[in-house]
Formats: structure tokens, sequence, C-alpha cells
């Protein structure tokens, strides 16, 4: 059977893919096919939760306000775009925390005693350049 023959297979298809974690191909296929159906929000939905899972949160969003701008009182599309806000704002502070862990760690080895500091600061760039 062909899964672009009409939209619930489409569907059905893309959400066995994407239950199984195929995401390329549930992107593959979707795209196209919201070619074909595009007046069905849920390949929408498929389509923006398959490149959530691949960490492709740009085109997660792009894909969401498209649909949201076609289907604008549609409740599912809202709340995965809510949760894609959420999780995106979440990502950003959980990154900047990070980052500003690894600054403290390079930074406060710097703050011993002054005959101390030049051993320290040679032992430091050492070991953060072997991470490299």
């Amino acid at each position: 059977m062909d899964i672009f023959s009409n939209p619930i297979s489409l569907i059905e298809y893309a959400n066995s893919e994407l239950t199984a974690g195929n995401y390329s191909k549930v992107i593959e296929v979707l795209e196209e096919g919201i070619q074909l159906y595009d007046e069905f929000p849920l390949l929408f939905l498929l389509l923006a939760r398959a490149y959530f899972e691949i960490d492709d949160v740009e085109n997660a969003r792009k894909t969401i306000q498209v649909a949201l701008e076609k289907f604008p009182f549609n409740k599912s599309l809202q709340q995965f775009y809510d949760e894609l806000q959420t999780k995106a704002k979440s990502f950003s502070v959980t990154e900047e925390n990070h980052s500003h862990k690894n600054i403290n760690s390079i930074i406060f080895p710097f703050r011993k005693t002054s005959s101390g500091l030049f051993a320290n600061r040679l032992l430091l760039t050492k070991s953060f350049l072997h991470q490299f």
C-alpha cells in the first residue's frame, strides 16, 4: 500500500516510524506528505516532533509556526509550541549555567596566594588544553 495514497495512511506510517525512533525517515516522508495534504494539522505536529527529537529546535519551531498560521485554534499545535518554547528556554538556561561553571572552574584556581599563582596557572592550562 502506498503511504501517500491518503492522509490517514501517511499519519499512521509517520506515527509508527516516530515511535520506532526513525526520525530522519519521518522528516523525509512528512515533508513530501505535507505538500499533498497540508490541510491536516497532525502532519505538521508529527513533523515538528521529529525535528525536535533530533534536536533541530529551529525547524521544529518553524514547522509549528507555519501550522499555527494555518490552524490558529488547534490546541494540540499550541500546546506543543508552548512545550517547545519552555524546553528551548530551559536548554538555554542550562547551557548558560554550564558555561558559567566552566568559566568559574578556570578562574577560581587563579585566586590562590601569590606564591602558588604561577604553578596553578601552568597546571590548569595543561589540563584545560588536554580536553581538546
